[in-house]
Order: structure tokens, then sequence, then C-alpha cells
């Protein structure tokens, strides 16, 4: 799941894992407020397995609202948020930056397979 820019990161991840036999569907966000949801649970109910892409700090990300919701729903799976953190932001290069958080194709994909518990 992902929005803004980091879709094209997203769908780079996509695309990599597909070269390695793993197949990964990328939701896009079209609008952040509000938050339709029903798209999102159907994805999740469907893999049981949630990674959000975001180029935010951890505090105040939609990650959290979903996370949020699926508390509500009592959804049983795996989230991992791929975002910077909560932390304070260095300064860089927006490329350095997303690489250094994970917020790259590479990073998505060391995500995935963390969530798939498969060894790169």
């Amino acid at each position: 799941i992902s929005y803004g820019i980091t879709i094209n990161a997203a769908l780079d991840a996509a695309d990599k894992l597909a070269e390695q036999g793993i197949r990964a569907a990328v939701l896009q966000i079209r609008k952040l407020k509000p938050l339709d949801f029903t798209e999102i649970l159907a994805s999740a109910n469907q893999t049981k397995r949630l990674i959000v892409v975001e180029e935010t700090n951890q505090p105040g990300a939609i990650c959290e609202a979903i996370a949020e919701k699926l508390a509500e729903v009592r959804w049983d799976g795996v989230l991992r948020a791929v975002n910077l953190g909560d932390c304070y932001t260095p300064h860089g290069s927006v490329s350095e930056l997303q690489k250094q958080a994970g917020i790259d194709p590479d990073g998505i994909v060391n995500a995935a397979m963390e969530v798939w518990n498969i060894e790169s």
C-alpha cells in the first residue's frame, strides 16, 4: 500500500519480487482523508500481509490509521510500516534518504521478504 511519490518505489519493488517468482499486489491510496478502508481491508483479508510504504515519519503516518482500522475489525495478519520511523530526519539527497530509510525498491523488497519469512 502506498501513495504519492512512493508508489513508484512500491511498483519497482513489486517488479523485483516478480523476478524472484513472488507476486506482490500494489494498492495505491488515492486520497488520505477520508481514508477508504474498503479496498485496504479486501487486500488485507486476501493476503494476511500488508506493507505500507510512505515517505513520512511514523507518528501520524497513514500506517497508524490503517493499523487502527485493522484492529477495530480484529484483523489477524502482519502489518509492516516502511517509512522514516520515529526519529530526526537527517539532511541529504532524496534518493540517499530514501535508501537509508528503506523507502526504495530494495528496502521494500527486503521488508516483503521479512514479512513473508523468505530468505533472500
